[in-house]
């Protein structure tokens, strides 16, 4: 697999505060803890161009897969352990 780096980006912070306010848009009531992780959240750090996110509950709710079904985010469950 050939990983692409780009420079840092000065709009990823912006990019991570849209994309927070859409998930907080879908989860609703569920107050989730939502933080922008990776190599593209430190600051003037090079990095692959994609906007990690971790978004931790207080309970763990079967139906947030659901939520993000039919949304441009992706759901994986493999952190859930």
């Amino acid at each position: 697999m050939k990983i692409s780096l780009s420079e840092y980006n000065e709009d990823w912070p912006r990019q991570f505060e849209n994309d927070k306010d859409d998930i907080l848009s879908i989860l609703g009531k569920i107050d989730p803890a939502i933080e922008h992780v990776g190599s593209t959240s430190v600051h003037g750090l090079a990095a692959k161009p994609i906007i990690d996110i971790t978004i931790d509950l207080k309970y763990v709710l079967e139906f947030i897969p659901h939520k993000f079904a039919n949304t441009i985010y992706v759901y994986l469950p493999v952190y859930n352990e």
